[in-house]
């Protein structure tokens, strides 16, 4: 075996092993039979890395700064994404020590495990309930309108009006228009 394919092994295996370590981690194939086949560890339902032939993708946030660093040492090996996802091509090049591929899939875990707690996620909105519509409504401010005094109409005063009925709008075709 080259000194190659022996580190892409290790590397997979690596990031392998620490991805099945982590809580709730469950293992699947992601486009199983194709060129793209890869392996995936998914928690709370979503992929967080994906080991295939070649690479391996995950998610960073906090440690971007450092994948791009190591990126720019050996740009063929590592590929950094604008969302954060990393990419790590297999080879001589790959530069990467095993407590630095642990951490970076334990933080690619951790974005997935709680989305929630990201620094990017939105805060999710309270549910209404009655009582909060209640205390909403009576905080809203009351439009002022002027008082109109009521019309005084008597019966003798009051015409009764024919009802006519509701003009068409559509034009009827001409002569010339019909189709024959």
């Amino acid at each position: 075996m080259s000194k190659s394919i022996e580190n892409e092994q290790r590397t997979a295996l690596v990031a392998s092993e620490a991805a099945s370590r982590l809580d709730g981690v469950r293992a699947g194939v992601a486009c199983a039979g194709t060129a793209i086949e890869a392996k995936t560890y998914t928690v709370s339902g979503k992929a967080f890395l994906f080991v295939c032939a070649k690479n391996l993708r995950l998610k960073l946030q906090g440690a971007i700064a450092e994948a791009s660093a190591a990126a720019r040492r050996s740009p063929s090996s590592i590929q950094v994404g604008s969302g954060g996802w990393t990419t790590l091509k297999f080879g001589a090049e790959l530069r990467v020590d095993d407590a630095t591929l642990k951490r970076w899939v334990a933080e690619s875990h951790a974005l997935f495990q709680n989305p929630a707690g990201r620094l990017d996620a939105p805060k999710p909105r309270p549910k209404a309930t009655v009582k909060t519509l209640a205390k909403a409504h009576a905080r809203a401010p009351v439009k002022a309108t002027a008082k109109v005094p009521a019309k005084a109409t008597t019966k003798a005063t009051a015409k009764p009006q024919p009802e006519t009925p509701a003009k068409s709008s559509r034009k009827k075709p001409s002569p010339s228009t019909r189709p024959r």
